[in-house]
């Protein structure tokens, strides 16, 4: 049996949040009509073109190959003041919102944090999906592409440039699965064409209604121990034993719990969890491995396993995998196998000893690993 603890949002008062996600999309919102308004500067009549967007005109062909021209006084003042209004609002010490705890949380930047901002619109309200085709100059382009994400959130195309970065296989935002891109019609179009789709589980964590992620259904239970020490028959030099790892370890622990059935692995993990004010994620590992076939399993081991922790880190929670040696086995498969190895390798690289608890029929093992963000 493996516990492990992740690096958790904190749990804050709802109330206010959707007041302060108002106010981001109200600047959202204003952000969008300077678009627009740069977009019918920029191109006169064709801007409103009943046919823009299903064929290129020859005057269009000759803007495109023209040099970026400098914005307007008007419209570099108004880009200036919504900049500034941006970081007012990231400044507030009230701004505390889910979008603010999701970014420290994933190590998102001011550009993704806004990106998830833009990807987060249409699914509050479908008229962003028309002001997004609209920009995009495609009636069929109702969701947020990679080049609107950067035209509108990067000043200058070397802030453009650098923020293509976000977009990396390895970098928060696809690493955590936190959105999705995907091609709309066109075969292997290049970064800047590709699409942008908010997870729906970051979705309802942003809108303050966050929920078991449906992938996860029958493999994962969550709950909040109410457990004691007296309940247990522990030493008391055993429970403070376990006290202190936590303490010294308290995100990025990791600890394997041996013993045979009805021994109190999960009433020791429980324990742990109620003291430290954490809520435990159970993981059905035997579902894992058996599973039936079903859409979580066709998912694969390795996309499980990150949707798994992501669900522990969104919740503040304690991952509780019970039976975690089957994951190793033969019965697990290869994929399983690496997918865990990968997991617990990134989680547990011991640096101090391994402890084994003197009052166990069994030794059981804690370790004391270095928190991994990037696993």
């Amino acid at each position: 049996m493996l516990l492990t603890v992740a690096s958790a949002i904190e749990c804050h008062p709802p109330a206010p949040a959707s007041e302060r996600l108002g106010a981001l999309l109200a600047w959202l919102q204003q952000l969008l009509r300077w678009q627009i308004e740069l977009t019918r500067q920029t191109y006169g009549a064709l801007a409103d073109d009943e046919y823009r967007g299903l064929y290129v005109p020859d005057a269009e062909v000759d803007l495109i190959g023209a040099a970026e021209p400098p914005l307007p006084p008007a419209l570099a003042a108004e880009r200036a003041a919504l900049a500034a209004k941006r970081a007012a609002l990231a400044d507030d010490a009230s701004s505390d919102t889910p979008l603010a705890r999701l970014a420290q949380t994933f190590g998102l930047g001011p550009f993704e944090e806004d990106l998830l901002l833009l990807a987060l619109a249409p699914e509050l309200d479908l008229r962003f999906e028309r002001v997004y085709a609209y920009i995009q100059d495609d009636v069929t382009r109702k969701r947020p592409s990679v080049d609107l994400a950067l035209r509108l959130l990067c000043a200058t195309p070397a802030e453009r440039l650098a923020a293509r970065a976000a977009f990396a296989p390895g970098a928060p935002l696809l690493h955590h699965r936190l959105i999705a891109l995907f091609e709309d019609g066109q075969r292997q179009p290049p970064l800047l064409g590709r699409f942008i789709k908010l997870d729906d589980r970051i979705a309802a964590e942003l809108v303050g209604h966050p929920t078991i992620d449906p992938a996860l259904a029958g493999l994962v239970e969550l709950t909040m121990p109410r457990r004691d020490a007296e309940s247990l028959q522990l030493s008391p030099e055993l429970c403070d034993r376990l006290r202190r790892a936590v303490a010294s370890h308290r995100d990025g622990l990791v600890l394997a719990l041996q013993g045979s059935y009805g021994s109190g692995r999960r009433a020791v993990a429980e324990l742990l969890c109620a003291e430290a004010g954490r809520a435990l994620l159970l993981v059905n590992t035997a579902q894992l491995v058996d599973g039936d076939g079903g859409p979580a399993q066709a998912l694969g081991p390795s996309e499980l396993a990150r949707r798994i922790v992501r669900e522990a880190v969104l919740r503040g929670a304690a991952l509780l995998f019970s039976g975690a040696d089957r994951l190793l086995g033969e019965e697990a498969g290869a994929a399983w196998r690496t997918a865990a190895d990968r997991f617990w390798r990134a989680r547990a690289r011991v640096a101090g000893s391994v402890a084994p608890f003197p009052s166990a029929s069994r030794k059981t093992s804690v370790a004391y690993p270095r928190t991994d963000r990037t696993s």
